[in-house]
């Protein structure tokens, strides 16, 4: 059971880079989420593949707690998939896209897994993949609930603050004197 749980992490960190920084695998601090379209229907594609292999798992060799750590995998794949294909809140609520860059820089900021001045180095990589989110929002998110789209204009407005405020202080803190990771960081 032990390989299929590790692709099923690498998976979900490399679909959600921010999740594998917040569980401690820092290869992922320089990549924010692509939710384009198209890395949608690729999460969708692994997720049935690994339904499948759940599925055709033989669990009469699994102990209890083997059986129980897979029932869970198999419940997290049907509910992701659930939400994505049946759901597609993706598709409707605008909060996640506007959510996600303040939330991936907060988890680098704010933990001290390695010198300030390197994770400055993932803070400025991550907010360099913030437009393409934008992008990926405009594209995907068709009529939303007017509550969804207030609640997102508010959501967008406290990151904003967030960013020009609390991370651009503790990035020029972060730079040590160092223009131009600062200059990179304040462009991005």
């Amino acid at each position: 059971l032990s390989p299929f749980v590790d692709e099923n992490y690498d998976a979900e960190f490399a679909w959600s880079p921010s999740a594998g920084t917040s569980a401690g695998f820092h290869q992922y601090d320089g990549q924010i989420e692509d939710r384009s379209a198209a890395a949608y229907q690729k999460r969708i594609a692994t997720l049935e593949g690994q339904k499948l292999k759940a599925d055709a798992f033989p669990t009469e060799a699994l102990g209890q707690q083997e059986t129980a750590d897979l029932q869970i995998l198999r419940n997290s794949i049907d509910a992701e998939l659930l939400d994505l294909k049946t759901l597609k809140t993706w598709q409707r609520n605008p909060i996640d896209y506007v959510a996600l860059p303040g939330g991936a820089v907060d988890l680098i900021m704010k933990r001290e897994f390695a010198p300030a001045k390197e994770r400055l180095h993932s803070v400025t990589a991550r907010l360099q993949g913030a437009p393409a989110l934008v992008a990926a929002m405009k594209a995907n998110v068709v009529n939303p609930p007017k509550e969804f789209t207030e609640l997102a204009i508010r959501v967008a407005a406290g990151s904003v603050g967030f960013l020009k405020g609390d991370v651009a202080k503790w990035a020029k803190d972060a730079a040590a004197g160092d223009v131009q990771a600062l200059g990179n960081f304040q462009k991005a």
